[in-house]
Formats: C-alpha cells, sequence, structure tokens
C-alpha cells in the first residue's frame, strides 16, 4: 500500500525465505514457471491505444489546452472518484493503465510528503493515451475511454505553426474535442480577454488544417472553478465563460456535432468549489462520444421553382 513499507504488510514475505521453504519442501519451480509476464500498465501510444477500438463502444477523447489549465489534474481528479465507488452511472470495470493514473495521482496524496498538492506534469512528444473501461450499473453493457495526453506547450503552438493532421491524431481521431479554459487565467483581468482568443485561434487552425474533418463533439470545460468562485470576479468570469461557449457555437457549428460546456473543479485548493465538482457529468459526456448528426428533414414549400429564383417579394 502506498506509504508503506513491504514488512508492514502482512502478506508478505522476504523472497529468500520463500526460496528456503520451496526447496526444503523439495518444490523448486523452473525459471519459466517461477516468472509471469506483467504488463507496464503505461500509457499507450497511438499505435497500442487504435488496438483497443474494436472491443467495445469506445469514445476517444482529446484534452487540449496550455500547460498549467489542468489537463493532468482533470484525468487524476476522474481517477480519484472512481477509486472511492462508481461515478454517475458508471463503474469502475479496468484500466490497462493504472500505472500511469497512480503517477499523476501520487503528487496529490499525503503519501507524496509535498507540502501542497500537485499532479505530474506531462513530457514533450507524441500524444499517448490514458485507458478506462466502464462498467454500467444499468446493464448497458460496457464502455471504453481513451483519453489522450499531450504536452500543452504542443498545442499552443498550433497557433502559429500550422501543423499538419497527423502530427495531431488525437485530435483528428477525436470522437470528443475538449477545450479546457483556464480558470485561473480568465478570472485574472491581465489575461482575460487573451484565453478566449487562444481557445477561438486554436480551433480555427484545427479547422484549417483538416483537423476537425470527423465532426467532433466540442466540449468547453472551465477548470479550477474553486479559483474562480473564489475571486471577486467570478461572476463576471462565469459570463465571460458563457460568451466563449457562444462564439465557438456560432463560428464552428457546422464544423462540428454539437457543442457542450461543463465546470470543473478537479483538485480544488480553495473554498470556492467541491472536490471532483462537474467531472460526473463531463465523464457522462466523453461516454456518449460523438452523437450521430441529427436527420433534418427539408421543408415542403409549395411554391414554384422558378419563385425561387427571384426574390420572395417578386414571387
Amino acid at each position: 500500500m502506498e506509504g508503506r513499507s513491504l514488512q508492514d504488510c502482512p502478506y508478505y514475505e522476504a523472497a529468500s525465505v520463500v526460496r528456503e521453504r520451496v526447496v526444503d519442501d523439495g518444490l523448486v519451480p523452473s525459471m519459466e514457471d517461477d516468472l509471469e509476464a506483467i504488463e507496464e500498465a503505461v500509457r499507450l501510444a497511438s499505435a497500442d491505444a487504435a488496438a483497443h477500438l474494436g472491443e467495445f463502444e469506445a469514445s476517444v477523447v482529446a484534452v487540449v489546452g496550455p500547460s498549467a489549465a489542468g489537463k493532468t489534474s482533470l484525468i487524476a481528479g476522474l481517477y480519484e472518484l472512481f477509486l472511492r465507488g462508481p461515478v454517475g452511472p458508471f463503474e469502475f470495470a479496468g484500466s490497462k493503465t493504472l500505472h500511469a493514473f497512480e503517477e499523476i495521482c501520487h503528487g496529490a496524496r499525503l503519501e507524496s510528503g509535498l507540502s501542497e498538492p500537485d499532479s505530474e506534469r506531462t513530457l514533450s512528444g507524441p500524444a499517448k493515451f490514458f485507458e478506462l473501461t466502464l462498467g454500467s450499473p444499468c446493464g448497458l453493457g460496457k464502455r471504453k475511454l481513451l483519453i489522450a495526453d499531450r504536452w500543452g506547450e504542443d498545442y499552443k503552438g498550433v497557433i502559429d505553426t500550422h501543423p499538419r493532421p497527423e502530427e495531431f491524431f488525437e485530435v483528428a481521431r477525436a470522437d470528443v474535442l475538449t477545450m479546457l479554459v483556464d480558470g485561473q487565467r480568465i478570472v485574472n483581468p491581465r489575461s482575460r480577454y487573451e484565453v478566449p482568443e487562444e481557445v477561438i485561434a486554436t480551433l480555427q487552425v484545427f479547422s484549417e488544417v483538416g483537423l476537425l474533418a470527423r465532426k467532433p463533439h466540442l466540449v468547453l470545460v472551465l477548470t479550477k472553478l474553486d479559483a474562480v468562485m473564489g475571486s471577486a470576479n467570478g461572476t463576471r468570469t462565469l459570463t465571460d465563460f458563457n460568451r466563449l461557449v457562444t462564439r465557438a457555437e456560432d463560428h464552428f457549428s457546422t464544423q462540428v456535432t454539437g457543442v457542450s460546456s461543463y465546470r470543473t473543479a478537479a483538485s480544488p485548493k480553495g473554498a470556492g468549489a467541491m472536490p471532483g465538482e462537474g467531472l460526473p457529468d463531463l465523464l457522462e459526456c466523453w461516454a456518449r462520444g460523438r452523437p450521430s448528426p441529427a436527420y433534418v428533414r427539408a421543408r415542403y414549400s409549395s411554391r414554384r421553382l422558378i419563385d425561387a429564383l427571384l426574390p420572395y417579394e417578386e414571387a
């Protein structure tokens, strides 16, 4: 168990003691029998993640935001909720990346010895994936989430570089494109206007280079809700966030399959929000994935075809 020595565990025996007992009993296993392959349970590379897509209903989630926007805290906070029990309508049904989840959660626990909670930062390099299998108490079957994790500075740089689609394959393949809005920055008068412009500019580049071709469901997430609600500018910030959501709908509604918004506090440091606030609703959105585009029936018109070529007043 984390924070305790091996000797504290009642089921632990030193390897030398086990070896002595086995030899005394005349049971000396071969090296092949004694060794068992154990998966590393680290984040998955893209090819490994793709292999999980055909198992059962799966949703690929791209979480986009600059460094320190709360990306790692969001993923870690979701995992921590599952350690306490079901989250919304879902139960934890397994993960191929347990070690990776534990690594990013360690800094926020007392056993880490840190004076303040902290999450492990994502390193530079291609995106890798956390895998999470969800079970439903209602018997709706299992669902799988593949949550992409990439260094925030890579996303921040797309505005200037206009990358090729293959460089950001997690965005190109995403069923749910999650854009993080850093609550600590947007509540600050000095960066209040920068944050929304960065989000819109990033989405615009994604659109121009073809990363929205699959029409993902677009989700805007206000992070660090505790910092927002604990500020004198909290009400104004929520209004700014709502305006950003409206702008995203106006600019990109034809390039995505719906727009949703959530306010979260994955690991609050203040009293403005509860730990994990907003995460169950966000999880449900991620699990739904990309909804099928709504079928719009053409409105019947009794006007003659030639009338459609004339101004309405003349027809």
